[in-house]
């Protein structure tokens, strides 16, 4: 993922499962993990979240 450009992305249905993260801004990997069907299981990321802010709107 180095030197991507993952603003305004849409990865609807991606596979990103243990993937590595780290290094892309947290209000863009935020906006990546609400698209729908995204499997973001086990990545791995510089400022982790509890799962339960993911669901709060």
């Amino acid at each position: 993922m180095q030197g991507a450009n993952l603003e305004q992305v849409q990865v609807n249905g991606a596979n990103f499962q243990g993937a590595n993260l780290r290094g892309i801004p947290w209000l863009i990997v935020k906006d990546l993990m609400v698209q729908p069907e995204a499997n973001f299981t086990s990545i791995q990321w510089d400022n982790p979240i509890d799962d339960a802010m993911l669901s709060k709107d």
